[in-house]
């Protein structure tokens, strides 16, 4: 964590002193010690839980907006605002597997079942975000 971070952790800490006055007696060195920084910075490597909605895993042309699904949405683990990069770099998959799972549609009150793929983010990575992703194909694990 950059010195100017830990300045600005250390500046909140003392207004919560001042403002707790006597009463509450916050002992700094005991606050500084227990403040888990890792909460603050997390480092892309590891995919992070994210709602998708089930409309999302289809391409824009292949989106129908009358067909609804059920479940509406998947937790999958996505490396999208998964962890810091650096200025000019984003957090990207670079392990993927393939899955499926199957779901109730309905549309025009017809009800059917449909088997929806999708992918699953095992392991992120930072690359430049001018990259192009076009060439660039992750690596695929086979469960």
């Amino acid at each position: 964590m950059g010195g100017i971070s830990k300045i600005l952790l250390l500046s909140c800490l003392l207004c919560i002193q001042e403002t707790w006055g006597e009463e509450g007696e916050v002992d700094l060195k005991t606050q500084w010690s227990n403040l888990d920084l890792q909460d603050y910075y997390s480092p892309c490597g590891s995919p992070r839980p994210k709602a998708v909605p089930i409309q999302e895993l289809f391409s824009v042309t292949q989106r129908d907006p009358e067909t609804q699904f059920q479940p509406y949405m998947l937790m999958l683990p996505r490396c999208d605002n998964a962890g810091c990069c650096g200025q000019g770099y984003h957090c990207v998959s670079v392990n993927t597997t393939e899955d499926s799972v199957m779901v109730l549609t309905k549309k025009n009150g017809r009800t059917d079942m449909r088997r929806i793929h999708f992918v699953l983010h095992h392991e992120c990575t930072c690359r430049p975000e001018g990259e192009s992703l076009l060439n660039y194909k992750p690596k695929q694990t086979t469960p």
